[in-house]
């Protein structure tokens, strides 16, 4: 069984919902598609660019997530 995301829960259980279901349960498949693309991002160029150097994007993500999260 998969767990839904948080923000998924948050936007079903608002008592008082400021959009409609359809687009309750279409918002949340943009973070599944940024999810897709920085990842497709990170691999080019950490295969192009940095030539096989993985740390820098490994980094990168994780301090920007870690950020987000404050």
């Amino acid at each position: 069984m998969a767990a839904a995301p948080v923000w998924s829960q948050w936007l079903k259980a608002s008592k008082h919902p400021k959009y409609d279901i359809a687009q309750i349960n279409s918002i949340p498949t943009i973070t599944s598609g940024v999810q897709v693309i920085t990842t497709l991002i990170y691999a080019w160029t950490s295969d192009g660019v940095l030539k096989g150097n993985r740390l820098p994007p490994i980094l990168f993500g994780g301090v920007s997530d870690h950020k987000s999260r404050l």
